[in-house]
Formats: structure tokens, C-alpha cells, sequence
């Protein structure tokens, strides 16, 4: 194991996905190290999640435990003659949990008969909620066997699923449900991007310390080979120290960026997950004070943070974007964002094509966009060479302004408010001689008071 100034980035198969809730605890901040051993993921793990599924009406394909795709004919009207089979509990309630937070609950299957179960899979159509696989596949009479039932939220809002049991004589449903809650840690709830063949996507990895101690990264993980951890800046791990993984209280910081590959055609599923633990701080250290807007955790905390990732990489002559995701961050009402961001393109047309304009989306009271773009002055993006992608080309910088949003509240409540909202929209991008265009969403936060 290294030592203090280097971290750990793991890479393991997509279904491995449940080890990033259990390997122990490092007590060294942070290490690199290559694609680690089935021996050395599996330690002090029984299952891991054994599948992944998707459902298209009344087909259920799913890949199981043997590495198969089988379809199952779901009729939820049939009454399938399931086996006695006992769950404790019978439902699972998940309660309120942040988003990119994962929570564990244990489920219990017993037989009461006198035959042999036999467990084909376990399945669901919900991508916020997954199961590992019974620790026995066959279960004997009077015998009982476990699994687990992940919950992680993409979104805020109350979720109601069915976790399905694949018997060899018919299935059993269990139902499971939980609240999504707003991540105090500010990060993206998951990356999504459609990406050319042969070329990449970098979206960065940006975390919030909402507690009042030290909050220290000691591992990143993972969990597809085409997804790569990168350092931020272009630096080495011998340029990167103790003080890169870790957040001062109610502190941002950009950590690390995740590089897509576009090698194949696919559509990849992957978790980027992040190990964590906190630090007391020095007496000497400054106190820190909390914003009356910003997020506070009072609770112990998460040893696990995990951003999914799902990505369509395709073979197609289109413009895509540099990045999924503008987030405008944390704005005083009134005033604009603090920092200007880049429109970045990319072309894998076989011609150069020109921008013609940019605009946002939705027109609003609250919010307006500056976007520095003079269609007058010329901005074309470069054509595909030799199978790869046109290099990229900056179109021009958008800043958030946030006037109008104070206007609004003299108007609404006719005196100065203390609020906050969440504001939302999309970059448009045009083009001369084309029918398409590229939108990217915005984000931001604003507040009053």
C-alpha cells in the first residue's frame, strides 16, 4: 500500500458495483493502484451484484448469474403458483437517503417445504434500486439463504419498485421503496453523455464538505475499464499531495476528472464511487462559518459516495458537446456567476460546418443568460480525419445573470426576501446548413438574504 500523497483508482467489472459499499477502510489517505484481483475485491464480501436489467413491456432481459441474456415473459395480471417461500421482511422501506448515497438492507428467504428451491435471478426495471444474488442458489428444505437490495437515488422524489425472485416454477415479487433526498455534497447525481466512437468525454468530479471537520478522499473507484480517473491539471501523482483530496469545511473542490472512451459501440453502465472519512481540524485552524443557504450534515459521516455513470457511445456523423453538464454553482441573487463558462464542440461530420447561433432555453422572469457569441465573426468546427473526431473548438463563454431574480422579489413579496431556488435550462446551438442542433443543460443555485 503507498503512502499519503498518492490515490487509490480502482478498475473492476460493472457487476462489481456493491463491492465499492464494503471493502474496509483505508487508514492512508489515499493510494493508486492497478485493476485489483477477484481475491482482494471479494474480501469480507458474500455476493456482489450479479446482474444488471432492463425492461421493455412485457420482456424482461436481464444478465444473470451464469452470463447469459434470458428473457422472461412478466405478465402481472398471471397468478404464477410461486412455492412457499418466507421473505423477512416481506417489503423493504428505505426511507429518506441522499442522492449518490447508497443504502443496504438485508433480505431473508426461507424454505418451508419439502423441496429444493432452485434461484434463477433476481431482477428489477427501476435503475435506482439493485440486488446482489442469493448467497445459495439452491435452497434446501428448512433452509435459508440471504441477499441484499441496494438503494441509490438519482432524484429526488418518493420511488415504488418490485424486486422479482426468478424461480424454476414461477417468481416472487418483493416490493421495495424509498425517498430521494438532495445530495449535501453538491455532486452530480450522474454523468450522462452521448460519446462518438473513437473519441472521449471528460466530466469532472466536483465535491462539497457540508460538515464542520476536514473532509478527506481516501479512495476513487471505478467500476468500468472505460471509464478512467484522471488528475486534474494534467499532474503526476508524485505532483499531487495530502492536501488535493482534502475539502475544508462548507468547501468546494474540483477532485479528479472521469474520462469516457469511446472505443466500441455500447451502452455503458459504470459508478465512480468515492471512499471517505473526516478529519479533526488543527486548534490552529481558522473557524470556518457556516452560509445560512448552505447544506449541513449533523449526521456521521458516509463512508460511500457513488456517481452512476451512463453513456451511449455510436458510431455517427453528428456535433457533439465537451461536457454533459453546466453547473453555474452558487449565485447571490443579483449578482452574475462567478465564473464565465466555455461552449465546447465537436464535429465528426466529414465537412467543416459553421456555428450560426446560440441561444438558452426557457425565456424567463428569473434568469437571464450572457452569451459573448457575434455571429458576424466566423466560428467553424473541424471535420472528422481518419475515422476520428474534429478537434475541439471553444464557441464562446456564458455567464449567469441574476438581476431578475431580485426584481421578482420586489415585485412578489414588495420587500427584500430571504430565499433560495434552484434554477434550470439549455444552451442551444445552431447551425448554417444543418437540421439539428446541440442543447446543453444548465444548473444553478441561487440565493437571497
Amino acid at each position: 500500500m503507498l503512502i499519503f500523497n498518492v490515490i487509490k483508482l480502482k478498475i473492476c467489472p460493472f457487476f462489481t458495483f456493491l463491492l465499492t459499499l464494503s471493502i474496509c477502510r483505508l487508514t492512508t489517505p489515499a493510494i493508486i493502484a492497478s485493476r485489483p484481483t477477484p481475491v482482494e475485491l471479494a474480501e469480507g464480501i458474500d455476493d456482489v451484484i450479479s446482474h444488471a436489467f432492463v425492461q421493455t413491456g412485457s420482456e424482461l432481459y436481464y444478465l444473470s448469474d451464469d452470463d447469459e441474456d434470458l428473457p422472461i415473459s412478466i405478465d402481472e395480471k398471471r397468478d404464477t403458483g410461486t412455492p412457499k417461500l418466507i421473505l423477512d421482511p416481506s417489503e423493504l422501506d428505505f426511507g429518506e437517503c441522499y442522492m449518490g448515497v447508497p443504502k443496504v438492507l438485508t433480505v431473508k428467504m426461507y424454505n418451508p417445504t419439502d423441496k429444493t428451491i432452485h434461484f434463477k435471478a433476481i431482477s428489477g426495471n427501476f435503475a435506482h434500486f439493485h440486488s446482489s444474488f442469493p448467497t445459495k442458489k439452491d435452497l434446501a428444505p428448512n433452509e435459508e439463504t440471504t441477499f441484499d437490495v441496494i438503494f441509490l437515488s438519482r432524484t429526488e422524489r418518493w420511488m415504488e419498485d418490485f424486486i422479482i425472485i426468478h424461480l424454476e416454477t414461477g417468481y416472487i415479487k418483493l416490493p421495495v421503496k424509498g425517498q430521494g433526498k438532495k445530495t449535501p455534497y453538491r455532486l452530480k447525481k450522474q454523468i450522462v453523455a452521448t460519446v462518438p466512437m473513437n473519441s472521449s468525454f471528460i466530466s469532472p468530479i466536483i465535491i462539497h464538505n457540508p460538515h464542520t471537520k476536514l473532509l478527506r478522499i481516501t479512495e476513487v473507484i471505478s467500476s468500468h475499464s472505460d471509464v478512467h480517473l484522471e488528475l486534474p491539471d494534467s499532474k503526476t501523482i508524485k505532483e499531487i499531495s495530502i492536501d488535493s483530496w482534502e475539502i475544508e469545511p462548507f468547501a468546494t473542490k474540483k477532485l479528479i476528472n472521469a474520462k469516457i472512451l469511446g472505443a466500441h459501440e455500447q451502452n455503458l453502465v459504470s459508478y465512480i464511487t468515492l471512499k471517505t472519512k473526516l478529519i479533526e481540524n488543527d486548534s490552529d485552524k481558522k473557524k470556518f462559518v457556516k452560509s445560512k443557504f448552505g447544506d449541513f450534515i449533523d449526521d456521521p459521516i458516509v463512508n460511500n459516495i457513488v456517481i452512476p455513470v451512463d453513456v451511449k457511445v455510436e458510431q455517427k456523423n453528428s456535433i457533439y458537446a465537451t461536457t454533459d453538464l453546466i453547473d453555474f454553482g452558487l449565485i447571490k441573487a443579483g449578482m452574475n456567476s462567478k465564473d464565465e463558462k466555455y461552449i465546447e464542440l465537436f464535429s465528426t461530420l466529414s465537412k467543416s460546418i459553421d456555428v450560426q447561433s446560440v441561444t438558452f432555453e426557457p425565456e424567463n422572469d428569473l434568469h437571464n443568460i450572457n452569451i459573448n457569441f457575434d455571429p458576424k465573426n466566423k466560428v467553424a468546427l473541424t471535420p472528422s480525419m481518419d475515422n476520428k473526431p474534429g478537434a475541439p473548438v471553444k464557441i464562446c463563454k456564458v455567464q449567469m445573470i441574476t438581476l431578475p431574480y431580485i426584481n421578482y422579489l420586489k415585485r412578489v413579496y414588495d420587500l427584500p426576501a430571504t430565499a433560495e431556488i434552484y434554477m434550470r435550462g439549455k444552451i442551444v446551438v445552431t447551425f448554417k446548413q444543418a437540421s439539428f442542433n446541440v442543447s446543453i443543460p444548465y444548473i444553478a443555485t441561487v440565493y437571497s438574504g
